[in-house]
């Protein structure tokens, strides 16, 4: 009673899959959900260039708030080393240390 019943071996060749083959349903699938991930990426970009222009203008209005004072802290410079100049001269033995012309700034010391 010997019978053979030859069982073929299957290995990993031989399981069949569906990798090369695709359907109309998963192509619109994945198009759909790239279609997602853009309009995803999209939303964000705008959200960070929104941000970056807001940004940009409180730098601008600092800028500008800067440069006013500076203007009027180097109006008041001008004006003070005028009056210095013109009150006593810089020849008196009173004035120490001369004030600095105005627009060339100021020196600190560490």
């Amino acid at each position: 009673m010997s019978t053979t019943n030859a069982k073929t071996i299957r290995g990993l060749q031989s399981i069949r899959t569906r990798s090369g083959a695709s359907d109309q349903a998963t192509l619109s699938y994945h198009a759909y959900t790239k279609i997602t991930y853009l309009e995803m990426e999209k939303c964000r970009r705008q959200k960070e260039r929104d941000n970056l222009v807001a940004r940009l203008k409180t730098l601008d209005e600092r800028l500008r708030a800067i440069a006013v004072d500076q203007n009027a802290l180097m109006r008041r410079v001008g004006m003070r080393s005028r009056r210095k100049t013109v009150a006593s001269p810089s020849s008196s033995p009173n004035n120490k240390s001369p004030a600095p012309p105005a627009g060339r700034g100021f020196k600190l010391r560490y």
